[in-house]
């Protein structure tokens, strides 16, 4: 793993991408549930929900959907 990645912290990182998909459902490009799956998926995938909860990623993923409005 480079230097850079390293300082990336990984419930940010997930919070920004889980934004995009969030904008992408206010456009009507991806349904609300499917969205929020995809952000889960993308979390326990890497290890995201093993190293630090799920209560803690629930909480990003509500943080990050909370204003999207699903069509």
């Amino acid at each position: 793993m480079t230097a850079a990645a390293q300082l990336i912290d990984p419930l940010d990182l997930l919070y920004e991408r889980c934004c995009t998909l969030a904008d992408r459902v206010d456009a009507g490009e991806i349904g609300f549930i499917d969205a929020v799956d995809m952000g889960w998926e993308a979390a326990a995938f890497a290890g995201t929900v093993d190293r630090v909860g799920p209560d803690l990623v629930q909480h990003v993923l509500a943080c990050a959907f909370m204003d999207a409005r699903p069509a």
